[in-house]
């Protein structure tokens, strides 16, 4: 097992062993418990000195000899335990590799001569540098004026062929570190020197910890005794300023697991630390999974190397059977080609987030929500499978996206999605997956025409939308571009299926649904450019009528429920006193439920 100890204790310990070999005890020496740094124990026995336990490592610090500017050595010549001599140091060397005594301590201030048994093996200076010449075994003695001596007892073994590093490239945020290791083949040993191309970028010490200092790329070079190199590409970038996690609460029952997902502000980075509050009740690995472990609270931490930081706090639920949990995905969709970002859609799932952390279910339990961004229809599918993947029939799920919608398609693709930064997603392939999640499941969708989830017979399409519609086709050139592109409708390169596309949602004690708009109908909103200040309104009446504390507006009865018809209602009224005003006419926007007049309960506070 390997030691590390001070250039300083080491020479002490050289210095007590000549002081007690020149005391001559007639009786045997024992000095136990002596502390190191480590919490490890080095034993004084008898006349000689050992250092117990195999193999000890010099400390870095010690004084090699040709090191250049910042390099130094990682792996120092070793200590090992005493075989035969008790008197002896034993000193381990590869080939070419040097190691520096320290004459000062060893002689308390006066002379030492230093002396080598086999010089085609070892050889040592007036300065007590030692140097591996050839694999063997040879003695340096020490020999202080006055006649006391100290004897290491040096074993030479072959120079690496090579030298690895554990990495060939690293990136770092300015101010972080990170110790390299590197190794070499068994039976060799070395001492390294360390460099960097570029230390204005980031600089390397001794030890091969490296520190990242503007940003920028370097190269960081490890070189042995006998010129073997091995090389690290160092890329530093800023420092975070924050940390986000896609889950700022989660709920689970023992044994299941979840995966976070840290996100940093565009060209940073760090390395993440993840701790658990309570690891008997939540663990979490240093990936980012959580596994849950027993019931009750755990919050789980994410901590940059600057110490930014954020949370989520984690509820378990044992297995009792008849426990509901509650789990969300929010989904915003903001880049689409040809058009500026879409950032209302992003400010939708903010405000869902702030809204369901306000609430619980009707059985008392918090969403557990995972939010995504700019998602293909492929990974919109995969991420309802994964967020969702551990329901049961007493769960509920909620899916929320916002995007634009085809409103110009009377068939087959009524309604589908627009996904990021193209492309789209049939309803119908939607209304599969979660149909595939047990349990009940909150559908809500903010986009032009979401009202085809659920449209059947012509029972919820207006003529006057359509006609609506088609005049403001016919006039879309006089709009200002950005409202064009704030407003239009879904990618234009959309390839009509065959797949019938509209009612998919009218699945009976399954789906409880909120459309933005009905079939073929425009759905509005607030487009500043900057998400704190953009929004779609039909997702604002929704958040506002939950509210995040105190009383829901929506909750007509004031009994702290609100049900899928409040909340239906509670959005129309407050839409039909915001009409949009065209140079064409008036326009609404109209809501969508299903089923109509549910009384089924979606949130309480």
């Amino acid at each position: 097992m390997m030691r590390h100890i001070s250039r300083k204790l080491v020479a002490t310990l050289l210095a007590l062993a000549m002081l007690v070999s020149m005391a001559a005890f007639a009786e045997e020496v024992t000095l136990e418990d002596a502390p190191l740094e480590s919490e490890e124990v080095i034993a004084l026995e008898g006349e000689g000195l050992e250092l117990s336990d195999a193999l000890i490592d010099i400390d870095l610090d010690a004084t090699l000899e040709g090191t250049e500017g910042d390099a130094g050595s990682d792996d120092m010549p070793r200590l090992e335990s005493s075989e035969g001599n008790a008197e002896a140091t034993q000193l381990v060397l590869g080939v070419k590799e040097k190691y520096t005594l320290d004459a000062e301590a060893i002689g308390s201030g006066r002379k030492v001569t230093f002396k080598s048994s086999n010089k085609k093996v070892a050889t040592v200076t007036s300065k007590g540098v030692i140097k591996g010449v050839k694999k063997g075994k040879a003695t340096i003695t020490g020999t202080v004026k006055g006649g006391a001596e100290v004897v290491y007892e040096v074993r030479v073994v072959a120079a690496p062929s090579g030298v690895k590093l554990d990495k060939t490239s690293i990136t770092l945020g300015v101010k972080e570190s990170v110790v390299m290791t590197p190794t070499i083949p068994d039976g060799t040993h070395a001492s390294f020197t360390w460099s960097s191309s570029n230390k204005t970028i980031a600089t390397v010490s001794k030890a091969g910890k490296i520190v990242g200092k503007k940003a920028g790329k370097t190269t960081v070079t490890v070189k042995t005794q006998n010129g073997k190199t091995a090389k690290v590409t160092v890329k530093v970038m800023k420092a975070p300023g924050k940390v986000t996690l896609d889950k700022t609460s989660a709920s689970l029952m023992e044994g299941e697991s979840l995966k976070l997902k840290v996100t940093l502000p565009s060209n940073t980075y760090s390395r993440i630390t993840w701790t658990s509050s309570d690891n008997s009740v939540a663990v979490v690995s240093a990936a980012g999974k959580v596994r849950a472990v027993a019931a009750g609270t755990a919050t789980i931490t994410a901590r940059t190397f600057n110490n930014k930081k954020a949370t989520c706090t984690v509820t378990v639920k044992s297995g009792t059977s008849g426990e509901t949990v509650y789990r969300a995905l929010l989904i915003g969709e903001e880049n689409f080609s040809g058009q500026s970002i879409c950032t209302r859609n992003r400010a939708d799932v903010t405000a869902m987030t702030k809204m369901l952390n306000s609430i619980t279910g009707p059985t008392g339990g918090s969403f557990s929500i995972t939010r995504k961004y700019d998602l293909s229809s492929k990974q919109v599918l995969s991420a309802v499978k994964n967020t969702f993947s551990g329901a049961d029939d007493d769960d509920v799920s909620l899916f929320f996206i916002a995007t634009h919608g085809d409103v110009d398609y009377s068939g087959d693709y009524a309604g589908a999605l627009a996904m990021s930064p193209s492309g789209s997603l049939l309803l119908k392939d939607l209304a599969d997956a979660l149909n595939a999640v047990p349990g009940k499941v909150i559908v809500i969708l903010e986009s032009c025409g979401a009202g085809a989830a659920v449209y059947a017979n012509g029972g919820n399409a207006s003529n006057d939308s359509k006609a609506l519609y088609e005049d403001i086709k016919e006039r879309a050139a006089q709009f200002d571009e950005a409202v064009i592109r704030a407003f239009s409708g879904a990618d234009p390169g959309i390839v009509v299926t065959l797949q019938p596309n509209t009612g998919e949602f009218r699945v009976d004690n399954k789906f409880y649904v909120l459309t933005a708009s009905r079939y073929q109908e425009l759905s509005w909103g607030m487009e500043s450019g900057k998400s704190e200040t953009s929004y779609n309104y039909f997702t604002l009446w929704l958040t506002q009528g939950v509210g995040t504390s105190g009383a829901m507006p929506a909750d007509a009865n004031s009994n702290s429920q609100t049900t899928l018809d409040e909340l239906y209602r509670y959005i129309s009224r407050v839409g039909d006193d915001y009409p949009f005003k065209t140079d064409g006419g008036v326009y609404y926007q109209h809501v969508q439920v299903y089923p109509a007049d549910s009384d089924y309960v979606l949130f309480c506070r």
